[in-house]
């Protein structure tokens, strides 16, 4: 798998937790759109690419927008996490933290 379409996830309210394999090169707008309950999000990329600031967003009267980039923790390769952090898109994730799990998905 090497990219995540858009809309793809859009509205799992079971879905609390997304491991975004290292073949994975792009995630289309709103791939976990309305997502509330995602709270861990690892991604094994070890170059992040650009993502859509709407990639992960939850919207609603009663929450602020982007909910999801400050409730959701986001687990990045050791050493990675500035990479993540300068990286349009990722950065909006307000908890970057390293993760030594290294494993593919197939």
């Amino acid at each position: 798998m090497t990219e995540i379409i858009r809309f793809a996830f859009s509205d799992c309210s079971d879905l609390t937790s997304v491991t975004i394999p290292n073949s994975v090169t792009s995630i289309g707008s709103y791939a976990f759109y309305e997502c509330i309950n995602l709270y861990s999000v690892t991604s094994l990329v070890n170059i992040p690419f650009k993502l859509d600031a709407s990639a992960f967003i939850y919207t609603n009267s009663d929450y602020m927008e982007n909910t999801i980039y400050m409730i959701a923790s986001l687990y990045v390769p050791r050493g990675r996490e500035s990479f993540y952090g300068q990286t349009s898109g990722w950065n909006l994730f307000t908890n970057i933290q390293p993760t030594d799990t290294k494993f593919r998905l197939t």
